[in-house]
């Protein structure tokens, strides 16, 4: 039965012309039939931060030992002192050479980690059409 709903969820995917599907949360014993078909198996982890009732940064450190502490600011201070700037655009804001650039990155990214890039230079295209600022909106950079 596997093998029949991983035929027809690559069939559709066809039809629709995707990129790709992705597989959440997957069995152990469905792995096998999913490379079988060829299909890449997604490698990674993720961290979740929880809040636990710190009033702000410097109390979060306080629950970390003193080498920690001192790493952990040691980093922000180079941070501060490297001149990094952040801005916050929107996708009809960004220019093509910066889509270029940010495709660009986002395949370096895949690379390093060993995972297969799903968009192409096209889809960054399209979805910063999408993503543009709602009108009246009120950005902060």
């Amino acid at each position: 039965m596997v093998k029949a709903l991983i035929a027809a969820a690559l069939e559709h995917t066809e039809e629709l012309q995707a990129s790709c599907w992705q597989c959440l949360y997957l069995r152990e014993q469905d792995l096998p039939a999913m490379r079988e078909a060829g299909l890449l198996i997604r490698q990674g982890c993720q961290f979740h931060w929880h809040n636990r009732g710190y009033r702000d940064f410097e109390d979060f450190l306080a629950t970390f030992s003193a080498e920690k502490r001192k790493k952990a600011r040691r980093e922000r201070r180079r941070v501060a002192e490297s001149g990094l700037a952040i801005t916050v655009r929107h996708g009809d804001e960004i220019d093509p050479s910066l889509w270029d650039s940010i495709h660009r990155h986002y395949l370096g990214t895949f690379a390093r980690y060993g995972n297969h890039p799903a968009f192409t230079r096209n889809f960054f295209a399209e979805i910063g059409q999408t993503l543009q600022k709602p009108p009246g909106a009120v950005c902060c950079a």
